[in-house]
Parts: structure tokens; sequence; C-alpha cells
């Protein structure tokens, strides 16, 4: 079931496909949504746009690695290797797709392609070479997306493009995309930066530990791989429906990170209990504790 869930999904849960709703089902559905986007933003207020809980994943993540063994020296340095491996693998895959189309559309045009084949050749060569190729084709970086919500074709994004669209000139376009960039409105640079920092934090962790286990340690691919997703929360699995509808709705939040993070405690405190306990001092000290946050927080 979860392999299934992992790779399909599952309908979300609405109290507006109800079928005693009749003909207001239209009018609970716009409530809703509107409801769900609210709750959204608030979480990525919470996960994305307050600084401490960036910086305190990153603390409590040096922390935790400190507590498997892994020298500080080796952390940072292997730190900077992820980060410049993950940006560029991102960015090849993305030139990568768009030359593949450049050669489809050129192909059809009956025109030339040698000079895309060789560039196409060069970043496949360059992908696969890449330190972080295999750990994201194992599913080693990680999304919160699911978490946060955030994604497009909001009631907001509808509505602003209506009203922009009745206003004469550009100025009102371009103080807008200031106005969303200040903000980090989901979908801007500025959002896509912030989200990309936490991700960032997560898979840097786990890019550490599982090099230290493969070159240092001498464990095997498998076993590192399974050691380095064991360490840190995996949030790429769905989560049951009606608690995924819960954290939608806002009566709880970030259930996925407070229920996944109870196995990355126990197995601290099973192989290293005072160590765990100076791990969690750390998160304690420094990240605000966001699987407690709830609506209440912001009556």
């Amino acid at each position: 079931d979860n392999a299934v869930n992992l790779v399909l999904g599952f309908r979300k849960l609405s109290i507006a496909n109800g079928k005693y709703l009749g003909k207001s089902s239209f009018t609970v559905r716009t409530a809703e949504k509107i409801w769900i986007e609210t709750m959204q933003f608030l979480r990525i207020k919470v996960a994305l746009l307050t600084p401490e809980v960036v910086i305190g994943n990153t603390a409590s993540n040096f922390a935790l690695l400190l507590s498997e063994g892994i020298p500080a020296n080796y952390i940072r340095k292997m730190t900077g290797e992820a980060i410049k491996s993950v940006r560029k693998y991102q960015r090849d895959v993305q030139r990568l797709d768009k030359v593949t189309r450049y050669i489809g559309i050129r192909q059809a045009q009956g025109k030339d392609t040698r000079k895309l084949e060789s560039e196409k050749a060069r970043l496949q060569a360059e992908r696969e070479a890449n330190p972080a190729h295999e750990m994201i084709e194992e599913g080693l970086y990680t999304s919160i997306v699911e978490d946060l919500g955030g994604q497009g074709n909001t009631l907001r994004e509808q509505y602003s493009d209506k009203l922009l669209d009745k206003l004469p000139g550009e100025m009102p376009h371009k103080l807008m995309r200031w106005a969303s960039e200040a903000y980090m409105i989901p979908g801007t640079k500025t959002f896509h930066a912030a989200q990309l920092a936490t991700q960032y934090g997560d898979f840097v962790g786990r890019y550490v530990k599982y090099h230290y286990d493969m070159n240092v340690r001498g464990h095997t691919a498998y076993q590192a791989k399974h050691d380095a997703l064991a360490a840190f929360i995996y949030y790429d699995m769905p989560q049951d429906p009606v608690l995924q509808a819960a954290n939608d709705y806002g009566f709880v939040m970030f259930t996925k990170f407070f229920a996944r993070i109870q196995h990355v405690v126990a197995n601290l405190f099973l192989h290293n209990p005072t160590k765990a306990a100076a791990v969690l001092a750390v998160q304690q000290a420094l990240a605000p504790a966001v699987m407690q946050e709830n609506i209440a927080n912001y009556a």
C-alpha cells in the first residue's frame, strides 16, 4: 500500500464531495478552498518564512551528524560539496529537458540537431558523474511540499489576475510582482529559494552521512542509503488521508514531522542515549517546536 500511495497518491478528503450538499456544493467548495489556502499560507509562514526554523533545522542536523560520530571538519567540507552538487544537478536536469525538447522540434522541422545532440550527451555525462546523482535517483532528496501546500492555481491567483487585467498599464503588474516577491508568495523566486533552503538542509545531512558511511566506514551502498534515510525524516511517503485532511483544515499542523521524528529520536536513544539527549537539547534551544503549531497560535 505504501508503494502504491508513493507512486499514485490518493484523492484528498473533502466535505464538498458530500452528495447531501445539493445546490450548496459550489458555495461550500469555494469556502473550503479559501480556508485550506489560508492554512497553507500559515504553514508556509512557519516552515519557510521563519528564519529560526531554517537555522534551527540546520543546527539540529549538524548536531545529529556529530552524534553519529562524524567529525565537524568532515561535515563542513561535505556540506559545501553537497550544496554545490545538488544545485548543478538541478541546473543540468533543467537544461537537459529543454535540449531534449529542442531536438524533437528541430527533428520534426527537418533541421540539423548535431550541436544539440552533442550538448545533450555532455549534460547526460555530467549528470551521471555528479556526486549527488545516485542519492537523488535513489530518492534521498525528499520534498516538503505536501506538508506545506502552496501549489499553483489558487483562488488568490485567479482573482488577482482578473483584477490586474482590468487595470491599465504595466505598473500594477510590476507592483504586484514586487509585492509577491517581498512576501514570498508561493510561485515567486523568493519562495522557491526559501523552499530549496529547507529541502537542502535534510539532503545535506543525508549526503554527509551517506558518503561518510561509504567512504570512511566502508559500508555498502545499500546499507549507507538505508541508514541515511533512517537518520532523517522521510517526507515523500503520503500520510493517512484523515490525518492529511486534518492538516489541510488546520486543526493540527506538521503531523508528518511529528510522527516521523519519533523514529529518528528512538534510533538515537537506542544507539547512544547521551548524544541523543545532547541533540534534543540543541533542537529545543535553537528550533521552534513546529509540531505544536496549530490555528490557535494565530488567533
